[in-house]
């Protein structure tokens, strides 16, 4: 084939904060519906995560330090690889003993993944927090679980808005028997980066694909934001959408859904991740309150199954009166780096007649990175 035309395509905590919360899957009447929530306290096993570790000597191999005990007869010692301390009984509070390790820095915009092992030689109660060592004893993560004789594993998530050093503290007191409690394998990883991004083009630097709506919005990139007009009169939140498609979900990973968004007035819209197929099953769905000024949001969740076929989808319809939204910097971080997106372009070789002229010019278009001519054989 010759003469072709080339183109380019181109601690102490009495005051205590809310756990951090999951979302178990819901089933949608008609299409989709706000997903119950969970408290985030999950004993499984949980998948390891690549991102900065932050305790020292979470294993006790054949010792406890930098970690410490406070109000029990004996400090905690090393035993056979675990932490281990007797807890007396008659403790009024949670926090009148505990195991210790100070000294945690967390930085703000990130995403963080607590985990450990624990066990009790009889049922007791105790409070498992990342907090702020100082009053007023802030809760970043606080985790309640009760323990049994069987050494059990704990997992939960949190993410940062400032950055401030902390204290992971196992507040142990306040049962109604003395018992023995037992520690291993305490983990708290994470990092701005929270794991691998697992959306294309969220900063719509290169348009809008692979992003995709429903036929009632007409989406533009404007001034690096993807903004687009939602009509007044529907009905529910799923009568318009924006989203995108093609994301997978580990089952025990931790992700962090974060995104700017801003309104032409105060408006409420969902935040999900979800299957994009039927049952559209919600891995997360947060009800966000919009305003006026460009804001920051940042959601973290744990994924309870596999998704092969899941999708971020921001829905934004039910609103009587039309409205303007405009989106930025969408991310969706954890687990291990999805497939390069590879749009479809169609074969390399194109024309846009279905024949030609027996004595015309036959030109067609190929579909190359190439700068200059390309001459097929």
């Amino acid at each position: 084939m010759a003469g072709l035309l080339a183109h380019v395509m181109t601690e102490r905590n009495p005051v205590k904060r809310p756990l951090r919360r999951w979302h178990r899957r819901a089933l949608l009447a008609g299409s989709l519906a706000v997903a119950v929530t969970l408290t985030s306290l999950i004993a499984a096993n949980a998948n390891a995560d690549d991102s900065t570790e932050l305790v020292t000597n979470g294993t006790f191999d054949s010792a406890i330090a930098p970690w410490f005990s406070y109000g029990t007869t004996v400090p905690a010692a090393a035993t056979g690889g675990q932490l281990c301390v007797d807890v007396q009984a008659g403790l009024v509070n949670r926090f009148d003993a505990a195991v210790v390790l100070n000294g945690v820095t967390l930085q703000s915009g990130a995403t963080y993944v607590f985990k450990f092992d624990a066990s009790a030689s009889a049922p007791a109660g105790i409070n498992a927090n990342v907090q702020l060592g100082d009053a007023p004893f802030t809760t970043f993560e606080g985790l309640a679980p009760s323990l049994s004789p069987t050494m059990t594993h704990f997992t939960g998530s949190f993410s940062m808005d400032t950055t401030t050093t902390a204290q992971i503290t196992f507040q142990v007191g306040g049962n109604a028997a003395p018992y023995t409690f037992c520690l291993d394998n305490i983990s708290l990883a994470g990092g701005s980066s929270g794991g691998a991004e697992q959306l294309t083009n969220g900063g719509f630097d290169a348009g809008t694909a692979p992003w995709w709506w429903t036929g009632n919005l007409a989406p533009a990139v404007t001034g690096g934001q993807l903004c687009m007009t939602i009509p007044g009169g529907t009905v529910n939140p799923w009568d318009a959408i924006v989203g995108q498609n093609d994301v997978k979900l580990s089952n025990g990973v931790s992700y962090a859904l974060s995104f700017d968004a801003s309104a032409t007035k105060n408006v409420g819209v969902l935040a999900n991740v979800q299957l994009a197929v039927d049952p559209f099953t919600q891995q997360l769905s947060k009800p966000t309150t919009l305003s006026t000024t460009l804001t920051h949001f940042n959601y973290v969740f744990t994924a309870d199954a596999d998704i092969t076929v899941g999708q971020v989808a921001f829905q934004i319809g039910g609103s009587t009166d039309p409205w303007t939204l405009c989106l930025d910097n969408v991310s969706l971080k954890g687990g291990v780096a999805p497939p390069v997106y590879a749009p479809e372009t169609g074969p390399r070789v194109r024309v846009n007649q279905v024949g030609y002229v027996p004595n015309g010019p036959k030109n067609a278009t190929v579909v190359t990175t190439a700068t200059t001519a390309v001459r097929g054989s």
